[in-house]
């Protein structure tokens, strides 16, 4: 019977996950860097100078105020309770403005996105085949079961992952039960075709 191993639905889903997590991290650094954070800057800034002209109307030693005076007067104090609730506005942290640009925008927005939609656009859907004839079919090309030399399974039990050796390739081809279903059947077929009283 022919295997094939498949890119697992769980891959997908948590990768898609990260990348929804970067875009949002994304856009919420560059809105903070460029709208709330400047705005938070201008409304202490604008507070402290009405706070101060009232302070200094409030002091004038004129008694009573010229019309002019009280009129700006009772403006200032309008705009403090409407605007403000007379309450003064923090301005923001000095470490805002540099976290919301290198470690969300920059970090998360503009390398952490692209870095994982890349993991899902270059993942191929299909790994590796094993024909009923004992051939395997991987992305390096196809191997009769003649050419297949042996399974190494010193990673299998920690991290799902067997290395298969063929003839006429460099390097060993990656069986990753992780990230490709139904790969341990393949494995569990050469392993036990090479190595049958360790695994059955």
């Amino acid at each position: 019977m022919e295997i094939q191993s498949t890119l697992k639905r769980s891959f997908v889903g948590w990768n898609s996950g990260y990348l929804l997590m970067m875009l949002v991290f994304g856009v919420w650094g560059a809105y903070d860097y460029w709208v709330k954070i400047p705005n938070q800057e201008i409304a202490a800034i604008e507070y402290e100078a009405f706070a101060e002209e009232l302070r200094i109307l409030q002091e004038s030693e004129i008694k009573p105020l010229p019309e002019k005076d009280a009129e700006r007067y009772e403006e200032v104090k309008a705009i403090l309770k409407d605007r403000f609730d007379n309450t003064p506005p923090a301005f923001p942290a000095s470490y805002d403005r540099p976290l919301n640009l290198w470690v969300y925008f920059v970090g998360c927005g503009i390398l952490g996105t692209p870095w994982f939609a890349w993991k899902l656009i270059r993942q191929p859907r299909i790994d590796v085949t094993l024909k009923e004839d004992g051939s395997l079919v991987t992305r390096s090309g196809t191997f009769s079961a003649a050419q297949i030399t042996g399974i190494d399974m010193s990673k299998w039990m920690s991290k799902s992952i067997a290395m298969v050796s063929v003839e006429g390739n460099d390097e060993p081809i990656t069986l990753d039960d992780y990230v490709y279903q139904d790969t341990y059947l393949i494995v569990g077929k050469l392993a036990h075709r090479f190595h049958p009283t360790e695994w059955n």
